[in-house]
Order: C-alpha cells, then sequence, then structure tokens
C-alpha cells in the first residue's frame, strides 16, 4: 500500500512539473509571437464574423493569444485550467462583476478596449474584472474575458444593472444604473456605439459617445 502510495505521489510530480515546464515554454513562445508546440487543442475566437483571438489548450494550462484589437495583455496564460479537456462544456456566464475604483479621478474617460465598431472606456475606475462560471470559477478582466465573449457587455447589463436606467434622445443612448457601478451605452445618430464603464458619479458629459 504504500509503495502504491508513493508511485501516485511520485506520478502527480512529474505531471506537475510536466505542467509547469510546458506551460512556461508555451507561454514564452506565445510572448515572443510565437506559436506554442506543447498544446494539443486550439479554436478561434470569434467576433463580428473576425477571428479576434486563439485559445491553446495545453496539459493542465490554456493560453490566450489576442490577434485583433489588443490593448496590452497580449498573451492570456491560465494555470492549473480545469477545462483543459473540456473545451466543449457548456458556455461561461457571469456571476460577478468587481471594480477598482481610481485614487485619483481625474474626471477624464480611459480607453480600455477596442472592438471592430465601438471603443470600451473606464471613468474613475482603473479595472473592472469579472467573475465567470462554467464547470468552474475563474476571475478575469474584463477585456480578456472580451475576447471569448462579445456579448460579456450584454451580459453585465442584463445581470448587474437592473431596471435603472436613463434614456437620452440622441438616437438611443441609455445610461444603466448598476450597485456598484454605470454604464453608458452609447448609440447615436452619428453611429457611435461606445461603452463608459464608471463609478455612480458617472453620467452622460458633453463629451462622451463621440461628441466634442
Amino acid at each position: 500500500m504504500k509503495k502504491a502510495i508513493k508511485v501516485t505521489l511520485i506520478i502527480i510530480t512529474l505531471i506537475v512539473v510536466l505542467c509547469a515546464i510546458f506551460g512556461a515554454v508555451d507561454y514564452n513562445r506565445a510572448k515572443n509571437g510565437k506559436k506554442p508546440i506543447f498544446t494539443f487543442h486550439n479554436e478561434s475566437i470569434n467576433s463580428k464574423n473576425e477571428i479576434v483571438a486563439t485559445a491553446y489548450y495545453g496539459l493542465g494550462y490554456k493560453l490566450i493569444v489576442c490577434n485583433k484589437y489588443c490593448i496590452d495583455d497580449k498573451v492570456v496564460f491560465m494555470p492549473f485550467y480545469l477545462g483543459t479537456y473540456a473545451w466543449f462544456i457548456g458556455p461561461d456566464y457571469i456571476t460577478d462583476v468587481k471594480i477598482t475604483k481610481s485614487e485619483d479621478c481625474d474626471n477624464k474617460a480611459k480607453l480600455y478596449y477596442t472592438e471592430e465598431n465601438r471603443n470600451i472606456y473606464l471613468y474613475c475606475l482603473d479595472q473592472i474584472e469579472v467573475e465567470k462560471e462554467s464547470s468552474w470559477v475563474e476571475t478575469m478582466k474584463l477585456k480578456n474575458y472580451l475576447w471569448t465573449n462579445p456579448n460579456a457587455i450584454e451580459e453585465i447589463i442584463t445581470g448587474f444593472t437592473g431596471n435603472n436606467t436613463n434614456s437620452y434622445d440622441d438616437g438611443g443612448t441609455i445610461l444603466y444604473k448598476g450597485d456598484e457601478f454605470n454604464l453608458l451605452k452609447c448609440h447615436t445618430l452619428a453611429g457611435n456605439n461606445d461603452i463608459y464603464i464608471g463609478d455612480k458619479s458617472m453620467g452622460y458629459p458633453n463629451n462622451f459617445c463621440g461628441n466634442e
């Protein structure tokens, strides 16, 4: 019995070591613009019929490499990824939204993420993260989640802002008010579809939604 336990522990240790080595090599390759070599499956992440990122699945880890509309964090490494062997599991969904307020807000919107037909800005926030769940719970930056789910903004609106809204006669812009943050979804006659996510003080300033 003791020998069997010892062998099992040795095998587990070897697997963990291999996971660490393979993950480190593939992450460094991805950071340097090279394709991972130890992954056994990959899938394209699409938005608006364009491939915006590629997800690579390795031994106990996952890599997401942004191909288009990247601002920073071009490569996201997810160690101990339980879905490594189950990319066919059902879709993720957001269970919580976490914001980090700016200590010194300058009342200016800062570009956070860019998509094909809109920009997403943060107002008086340093970061916004989502907790998502499918067969496991994971917390990640919103912009990284947007690579895998272009409908994330709509999920946030539906799940975390309720029916407390202000509508504007500029074409259909709506301010959604959540418990911890506000979200402005632009829809102007000029065709602006930008998104602004800010603290509870954020409204609809004159220079939002493409206005000067």
